[in-house]
């Protein structure tokens, strides 16, 4: 139903954009592509994109990294009233 409402009320040409249903669907399937396969991002730094389930997989082994410096201050303890600020 989208579609038709859309084909019907075509904006004047030029048009920018002559088919954004295809172009939404290439844009996604790419996305897919690059979130299914690793990659390099910086391979002189060694940084490497890979899927979310072997990253899952790959801390599961290792565990996280150890954290270093101060620690994350404590939330503060103290709620506003219910009533709003007094």
């Amino acid at each position: 139903a989208l579609r038709e409402v859309r084909e019907r009320r075509l904006p004047p040409e030029p048009r920018l954009q002559s088919d954004p249903d295809g172009d939404m669907l290439r844009l996604r399937a790419d996305e897919d592509q690059r979130l299914a396969r690793p990659a390099w991002i910086d391979q002189k730094q060694g940084t490497l994109r890979i899927p979310v389930d072997i990253a899952i997989d790959v801390l599961a082994r290792r565990g996280l990294p150890a954290v270093s410096g101060a620690a994350a201050p404590a939330p503060a303890t103290t709620a506003p009233s219910p009533g709003g600020l007094r």
